[in-house]
């Protein structure tokens, strides 16, 4: 039984600066599962960061940029969010406020004699 591995991610991201690109498109035959070229032969990136095993194709691919228009950039690997601690209040059992001492019966409430 095969597992699936989770995604890793390798906190690089490839970034292009659009106005020296020339669209030779040697990028996307070295990283073709990140890189598809538009109708001009422009490269197109999938969103977000490099997958750890494609980050050796990514670098051949931004080295092999015959006018040095890409670039590995690291951005921060993005982590689960920490719960915060539960309120001391919200636990299971502690009322939300302290409870009312008990109310001695007034004239008004107490029911009458016939």
């Amino acid at each position: 039984m095969n597992a699936r591995r989770p995604f890793m991610d390798s906190g690089f991201r490839i970034e292009i600066d659009r106005t020296v690109c020339d669209a030779y498109g040697t990028c996307a035959e070295l990283l073709p599962e990140l890189i598809t070229l538009d109708e001009w032969g422009y490269p197109i990136f999938a969103a977000g960061n490099v997958p750890e095993p494609l980050l050796g194709n990514a670098r051949q691919a931004v080295e092999s940029c015959p006018i040095v228009a890409l670039r590995l950039a690291k951005v921060p690997v993005p982590q689960p969010e920490a719960r915060p601690e539960p309120r001391p209040d919200r636990q299971v059992g502690v009322p939300p406020w302290p409870p009312r001492p008990p109310q001695q019966p007034t004239r008004k409430s107490m029911p009458r004699k016939r």
